[in-house]
């Protein structure tokens, strides 16, 4: 699967500073994993649904705290990542 993402200079400079070297098909950060990667695939996709979660209950409590009604946390994402 291939992600394009638009790199704005914010982006270039987390990923300046904590990714890894540019390789074909391997982790950008793969200092999240954890040990996950050593477990194999199913880890590594648990791990990142893990990470999903937090991030979606983090994102409620602080649209709850503002006022904010979202209908779906994807659409959360998707209007954080454009």
């Amino acid at each position: 699967m291939e992600v394009i993402v638009p790199i704005i200079e914010p982006m270039r400079e987390i990923l300046d500073a904590y990714s890894s070297e540019p390789v074909i098909d391997q982790l950008v950060f793969p200092f999240l994993m954890g040990d996950a990667i050593e477990h194999g695939e199913q880890a590594v996709r648990d791990r990142v649904h893990q990470e999903n979660r937090n991030i979606a209950d983090r994102m409620k409590k602080m649209a709850d705290q503002i006022g904010w009604t979202v209908p779906h946390w994807s659409l959360c994402q998707t209007l954080l990542c454009n």
